[in-house]
């Protein structure tokens, strides 16, 4: 017998999807139903939560999704291990999802999403603060965690047992086994799950995901302007810019809003006022050899992905950027380094302490993050947790 609180609860997630629905069908140029994405969120929404063990295999199995958590011990090679800054960066999770992700074709291997313990505390933050903006290196994965995002708010009992934190966003008592499906959810008074997702490209085309609903997945197209129309306070927008330069679109907006944006870019310069700005961290060098490691078996789209003694040299020399280690051409870097080097010409870099001095120098010469590592100093005792607070060190 269904309770009358659950009831209540169900009804108005009908109403709230009949509305928005109403909004998107008023409001919008064009909408049509995402069958790839519907495909691929009712997939998660459904499979249960394995976690397997360092000598489980991987398996072929759209009923479940997989969680490994690799450590050095897992690295192919175990010659010149990093040394470890903070106990973040000595593990990585790596999700099979039982679809690969309907996105561009290029990703190297859509069935993955590695996920480091900082995602898992940039995601808690994010459910406390309404209007954010999440900036960082390029290269470190900065968009991929907008999916993130999505496959925690399905599934919070994910986040729940990987999360490194010991309170749960889940209430009640919690089975391991349980899908997020079959279980009450009592969410903090502070926390913020929404009721839809919207994943917006520049604030002009856009996937509506219906937390908790058995419901489609949208694909919209709509003006910018229109944002305000057809979202409302149950909901997150998670705007990514592509290659815009579109602003980020708050005016009248009552939802959350979530920026994934490179740093020192125009496209935030008025929401930069509003919004609080989250900085998200490098990976550690283990946490890309790592990485590297899955994609040598899984990455049937990337060509001659480097060994991890190349990975190991390459953030030596580059940096420690997901991209510039594991996909990029010998072109590619040698570009980087020319440009690097032009950047730093005639800096001493020992004498540029405070931010200031970096990002808006008195030599005229403003260092870009191919110079800049944006370091984040972990505080569990700050309200975000240290991730608000900017630091910068040389790459």
């Amino acid at each position: 017998m269904v309770d009358e609180e659950s009831f209540d609860k169900e009804k108005f997630r009908n109403k709230f999807h009949e509305k928005i629905c109403k909004q998107v069908d008023r409001w919008s140029a064009d909408y049509e139903v995402a069958n790839d994405f519907t495909d691929w969120i009712k997939a998660i929404q459904k499979a249960d939560i394995v976690e397997l063990g360092s000598e489980d295999p991987w398996t072929d199995n759209k009923d479940l999704i997989q969680v490994r958590r690799m450590t050095a011990k897992e690295l192919e090679s175990q010659v010149d291990l990093p040394e470890s800054k903070h106990e973040y960066e000595d593990t990585l999770d790596v999700i099979k999802l039982p679809l690969p992700m309907p996105i561009d074709k290029r990703s190297p291997a859509p069935q993955f999403l590695f996920v480091r313990p900082d995602e898992y505390a940039l995601f808690k933050c994010f459910t406390k603060h309404d209007w954010c903006i999440l900036t960082g290196n390029l290269g470190i994965s900065k968009s991929w965690f907008q999916w993130k995002f999505i496959l925690f708010c399905y599934r919070l009992d994910l986040f729940d047992k990987f999360s490194p934190f010991k309170e749960k966003l889940l209430g009640g008592l919690k089975s391991e086994d349980k899908k997020s499906a079959e279980q009450e959810q009592v969410i903090s008074s502070e926390t913020f799950i929404p009721k839809l997702i919207v994943r917006t490209e520049a604030g002009s085309k856009s996937l509506y995901f219906f937390v908790g609903l058995d419901a489609d997945v949208l694909f919209v197209k709509h003006d910018i302007d229109m944002l305000d129309c057809i979202t409302d306070e149950n909901t997150t927008i998670l705007w990514e810019p592509r290659e815009s330069s579109t602003q980020v679109y708050y005016s009248c907006v009552n939802a959350r809003i979530i920026a994934t944006v490179p740093p020192n870019k125009d496209l935030i310069h008025e929401f930069k006022k509003e919004a609080k700005m989250f900085f998200m961290p490098c990976p550690s060098e283990l946490q890309i050899r790592l990485m590297g490691q899955i994609y040598r078996r899984f990455a049937t789209q990337l060509r001659n992905c480097p060994s991890d003694a190349v990975i190991h040299e390459r953030v030596h020399n580059f940096g420690p950027f997901i991209r510039t280690a594991l996909c990029w051409s010998s072109d590619q870097l040698e570009r980087f380094i020319n440009n690097r080097q032009e950047e730093i010409g005639g800096i001493d870099p020992t004498k540029l302490k405070s931010r200031i001095e970096i990002t808006d120098p008195a030599t005229g010469k403003c260092l870009s993050d191919r110079s800049v590592l944006i370091v984040v100093h972990r505080n569990s005792t700050s309200p975000f947790l240290g991730y608000t607070a900017e630091h910068y060190e040389f790459s």
